[in-house]
């Protein structure tokens, strides 16, 4: 459990406007406050058969209205609980209005669908569960404690939106790439051969079904494998690696952001105001992307310096961030 320090800074991270969290990292965070709140032996539990409805609406209203919590002069802990828990009675008391009029049903099902829409499962009550104290909690809703290890069911949640999105995204990725609406792909070829450019390499190697070999593709065009994997190595996969870090709208929040300057801190030898900071806004975040053969002149550097730098050095702090 967190002690009142680690849950104000939650709190505070929860609460914070501007600048926005990003979403994955904001469900993150909730799922670590809602497994905080349903582990607490003070939340109010009540044997009626519209606990888990009333619980099911109380944590959706907790993560539409964190804003509004304020914990005064109280612990973070204590107010927090006292804050949910008298909305939780509220709801139950609700809840046993509208079953005398036959509608709990209905109200119930449009619950359970928006609670799966911010994340949570819907609790489900069969019998009730007592812990070594004798507290009783909902079967299936205790989340373990964060530090201890264990993933709760919010936490296997976010995993599965995080699978979702990824595979969204690898949808979006492979529209940009068939249709090349920037031109970066097609304009990037070998010297002298116009037709063997990026766009045309990627559908080969990775678009097409079955995939083509680099061999293969080299004596379509009557290359040597080495100058083809050369070209595919030096010249396309960083531009594919640069589009579809585009289209990850959590690492483009990252480099906007930057929190703890590791971005700003990166720069290449010698050259203080070309780090990995003003990279990432030129090729991630400017309205029309850069190529970084167009980047290293702009920055009048040497592209395999800039590229290098790039791969080696910001390219890992991204993907760290995303990991």
């Amino acid at each position: 459990m967190y002690d009142d320090e680690q849950l104000q800074k939650l709190l505070t991270q929860l609460q914070r406007q501007s600048p926005p969290l990003p979403p994955l990292v904001r469900q993150k965070l909730l799922s670590r406050l809602l497994g905080y709140i349903q582990q607490s032996p003070a939340l109010w539990w009540d044997s009626h058969q519209d606990y888990p409805a009333a619980l099911n609406k109380t944590l959706e209203w907790v993560c539409n209205n964190l804003e509004k919590f304020d914990p005064g002069d109280l612990a973070p802990s204590t107010a927090l609980i006292n804050w949910v828990n008298g909305h939780l009675k509220w709801r139950i008391l609700d809840l046993k209005r509208s079953r005398t009029l036959g509608s709990e049903d209905d109200r119930t099902n449009k619950d359970i669908n928006k609670i799966r829409q911010i994340g949570l499962r819907p609790v489900e009550l069969d019998k009730a569960l007592a812990d070594d104290q004798g507290n009783q909690t909902a079967q299936d809703t205790r989340a373990p404690d964060p530090d201890q290890g264990g993933a709760s069911l919010l936490d296997r949640w976010i995993e599965q939106l995080q699978q979702h999105q990824r595979q969204n995204l690898g949808r979006e990725i492979r529209r940009y790439l068939e249709t090349d609406p920037d031109g970066l792909l097609q304009g990037c070829s070998p010297r002298n051969l116009p037709d063997c450019h990026c766009g045309e390499l990627t559908r080969r190697i990775h678009l097409a079904d079955p995939p083509e070999t680099v061999r293969d593709v080299a004596k379509a065009f009557n290359l040597s494998e080495q100058t083809l994997y050369t070209h595919w190595r030096t010249k396309c996969l960083p531009m594919l690696q640069i589009i579809a870090l585009r289209h990850d709208p959590e690492v483009k929040a990252y480099a906007q952001q930057d929190p703890n300057q590791k971005l700003k801190g990166c720069n290449l030898a010698g050259l203080a105001d070309c780090h990995c900071g003003t990279l990432a806004q030129h090729l991630l975040l400017s309205e029309q992307p850069l190529t970084l053969k167009a980047l290293a002149k702009t920055l009048k550097v040497r592209e395999s310096d800039l590229t290098d730098h790039w791969q080696n050095r910001c390219l890992p702090e991204l993907k760290a961030f995303r990991l």
